[in-house]
């Protein structure tokens, strides 16, 4: 059995370093690319309009256009997520509504997904986390389309590994 004991935030930064980096961040290249592939496949990308490589920053308009429609595709997610806790359900709960009257009446909710005879979900699932899920997918997205899982992998490390030298809640109240 392992102690448990507090780190300073340098024996955190150390403790982070130890872990094994190639697995969490192979993990992080995975969702990438399976996010970014499912939404190409289902249409996503069409209105994606050029190669990364060739843009101009600060000159191609409609590069920019089309960043900032994925962005703000993010924060629709995090928005729906802010939506489901002033709803007043609970933070941790997952339900399933039948958009399309498959099962029952429209909009009707269930605590339990419910599948077809060939495996398919059939009921939209909902609730914070899931929101939370689909803005970590947009996110995943947007970089598989900026074609910069490395560099994304690599910017998450690099800012974890500073957040874990900051004072107590950044210096703020809160």
């Amino acid at each position: 059995m392992s102690e448990t004991r507090a780190y300073t935030d340098a024996e955190t930064a150390k403790q982070y370093a130890a872990i094994d980096a190639a697995v969490i961040e192979e993990g992080e290249r995975a969702l990438i690319r399976v996010s970014g592939e499912n939404s190409r496949d289902h249409g996503f990308h069409e209105d994606w309009p050029v190669d990364v490589d060739l843009i101009e920053p600060g000159k191609d308009r409609d590069y920019q256009k089309a960043l900032t429609e994925k962005l703000t595709l993010i924060m629709e997610e995090v928005i729906e997520a802010f939506g489901e806790v002033r709803s007043g359900r609970p933070p941790l709960e997952t339900y399933f509504v039948d958009k399309k009257g498959l099962i029952g009446p429209k909009g009707q909710e269930y605590p339990e997904q419910v599948y077809d005879a060939d495996g398919a979900p059939m009921l939209k699932p909902e609730g914070l986390l899931v929101e939370l899920a689909d803005a970590n997918i947009r996110i995943s997205d947007l970089v598989f389309l900026l074609d910069a899982s490395d560099q994304y992998v690599e910017a998450r490390r690099i800012k974890h590994e500073y957040n874990a030298t900051r004072p107590f809640k950044h210096g703020r109240q809160f």
